[in-house]
């Protein structure tokens, strides 16, 4: 029927935006065992390697489902280029993620143990949290700026998790600059932080980013490898159930997505927009296809699912690719100047459409879903165009 072609289309929409976890049961069950281990106040760090799209994010995903139903206090950070809103962003952002996940009168609590000097530098990092403290106006010392920074958050953590095994799950570990390394270093030293899971999802081209936390402290390196080409026909049909494929459709998409979990669900939905994958008569049905037909870069796959969106909505989208990765919600009102709930429908479309994603469930943060979106959409923006946005987020 129909209505039953229309649901199972936004099934596979939804299945292509969270793809199911193939081939990774031996990597997903090593982090469980070293978070088990942790439970016992034996601190454990685990660096899950792998090329861009490999699947880092989607096993740090499934992992965090996992410990939905343990005695955890999980914080999840993907950290931003270096070059991306200074030395202290990754370290704001995890302050942001931190006073989120805890009630205003715990967060306040916690805040009240800082000494004066600590409270400074959290509240330096984190404005908002200003309402939340008695005295606002405590005074930093600059000649133990780090050291402050350091402490406040580590206390705020301990004191956050409580009795519960902290992990702490890092993705793009790789974007760390020195000083976010320095205290991811400070926090695995920790005595008090005993029952602590330190996870770290890097590209395996920055292997070299790492090296001041394997000097310091034991690692188990997870490394996630491409799939092969049973694993990769075992994803296409856990996406579109009792598919027919021949073994060379296979084998064609296969050498095109190199194994590479993101790009071979790419090529899928890109084939799907074309469609060369169509709904017919309650099955899933692959047409006819030639090597051409199929994209084997994400700049290529991604093209079409652009160009299907409006022209206001590419706008909106191109300026959000010049401001970064990560967008604030605030800024991009700020900037654009929509109204709220117009801003709202283009942001919905975007997110309809599988080019952005929400980073937290009330809209606050929202960042592309691949970066080859968003470099095909900033590559498109005018330098003289790029330069005024610049200038304008400066200003805001």
């Amino acid at each position: 029927s129909v209505s039953k072609e229309i649901k199972d289309s936004i099934l596979v929409r939804q299945m292509l935006l969270r793809p199911p976890l193939v081939d990774r049961k031996g990597e997903l069950d090593a982090i469980k065992e070293c978070y088990k281990i942790s439970e016992s106040a034996k601190k454990q760090g685990i660096l899950v390697e792998g090329e861009s799209g490999i699947g880092k994010t989607r096993i740090l995903e499934e992992f965090a489902g996992w410990t939905e139903k343990q005695n955890v206090f999980f914080l999840f950070c993907k950290l931003k280029q270096k070059q991306e809103g200074g030395p202290l962003a990754a370290l704001t952002e995890l302050l942001r993620l931190l006073a989120n996940s805890l009630s205003v009168d715990k967060f306040s609590d916690i805040l009240a143990k800082l000494i004066p000097s600590e409270l400074a530098e959290v509240l330096c990092l984190y404005p908002a949290a200003k309402k939340l403290v008695k005295d606002a106006s405590v005074k930093s010392d600059p000649e133990r700026r780090a050291e402050n920074i350091f402490s406040g958050l580590c206390k705020i953590l301990i004191n956050a998790t409580g009795e519960k095994t902290l992990v702490l799950a890092v993705d793009d570990l790789n974007c760390a600059d020195q000083i976010t390394l320095q205290f991811f270093s400070v926090l695995l030293g920790l005595s008090s932080a005993a029952k602590f899971l330190f996870i770290g999802a890097y590209d395996k081209e920055n292997e070299e980013i790492p090296k001041d936390l394997l000097s310091k402290h034991t690692f188990t390196t997870i490394k996630l490898r491409p799939l092969a080409k049973a694993e990769a026909g075992q994803l296409i049909v856990s996406i579109f159930p009792d598919i027919k494929l021949e073994s060379k459709q296979i084998e064609d998409i296969f050498k095109a997505s190199k194994g590479n979990p993101l790009l071979l669900c790419e090529i899928l939905r890109n084939m799907a927009e074309k469609g060369h994958i169509q709904y017919e008569c309650d099955n899933w049905k692959l047409k006819e296809i030639s090597l051409k037909d199929i994209p084997d870069s994400l700049s290529d796959a991604v093209e079409p699912i652009l160009g299907n969106l409006d022209d206001e909505t590419k706008e909106m989208l191109s300026t959000m690719a010049v401001m970064g990765d990560k967008i604030e919600l605030n800024i991009l009102k700020d900037f654009s100047g929509y109204k709220e709930g117009h801003l709202m429908e283009l942001l919905d479309r975007a997110i309809r459409a599988g080019v952005i994603k929400l980073s937290d469930s009330n809209y606050d943060s929202l960042s592309f879903r691949t970066e080859s979106a968003r470099k095909a959409l900033a590559d498109k923006v005018q330098d003289q165009k790029e330069n005024s946005i610049h200038r304008k987020i400066v200003e805001l």
